[in-house]
């Protein structure tokens, strides 16, 4: 595995966003952007990473402005700033622009949970970035049945966005979301062929 330590600075012009870009061993199928949910830190996702990772996913991440890594660097906890949506939006955006040139030619799976869940569908709206295409169409596609409501396997998640296409998507869209009676609900959404 590399590890690639990314660092730019927020849409607040506050925090500096500290961001890791995870490589697998062997040639990458696709690469994961991980947004994690309010109050948490993309570590908390590592046993998720490393799935990935074996599964041959190159996974990218990062802390929100006032969370994990970021908010320990700035001294500023909980708080994105002013306008803090458009701020975490326009912050993931920016992850996938640094990237740019790396892993272009590979398809892109973004998961988001809870609150990533809201970023990563503001992002599906924005014209010209990876994410523009992923909402237009949804349910399934071509290929194998999606993932039951109670799956939660993201590796899987993203093989069957991906699977069974001749030219796959620039970009799938995998929302998970675990309600607070903590019984796990899936919903998938890919662009389509």
């Amino acid at each position: 595995m590399a590890l690639q330590e990314i660092e730019f600075t927020s849409h607040n012009g506050r925090d500096a966003i500290q961001a890791w870009a995870y490589e697998p061993v062997g040639t990458p199928t696709a690469v994961v952007q991980i947004i994690h949910g309010l109050g948490e830190h993309s570590r908390r996702y590592l046993h998720m990473i490393s799935a990935l990772l074996d599964a041959g996913f190159v996974v990218i991440a990062d802390d929100h402005a006032g969370h994990g890594r970021t908010a320990m660097q700035s001294g500023v906890w909980a708080d994105a700033g002013d306008n803090a949506a458009e701020v975490v939006i326009s912050d993931e955006l920016t992850l996938q622009q640094q990237l740019a040139g790396q892993f272009d030619d590979l398809p892109w799976v973004v998961f988001g949970h809870s609150w990533g869940s809201m970023i990563a569908r503001a992002m599906a709206t924005r014209p010209g970035t990876r994410s523009s295409r992923a909402a237009r169409r949804r349910g399934r596609s071509a290929g194998p049945a999606p993932p039951s409501a109670g799956w939660s396997c993201p590796a899987a998640c993203a093989a069957w966005c991906l699977a069974g296409r001749r030219n796959p998507p620039h970009l799938a869209l995998v929302l998970f979301h675990r309600p607070q009676n903590r019984r796990p609900k899936t919903a998938a959404l890919a662009a389509g062929d």
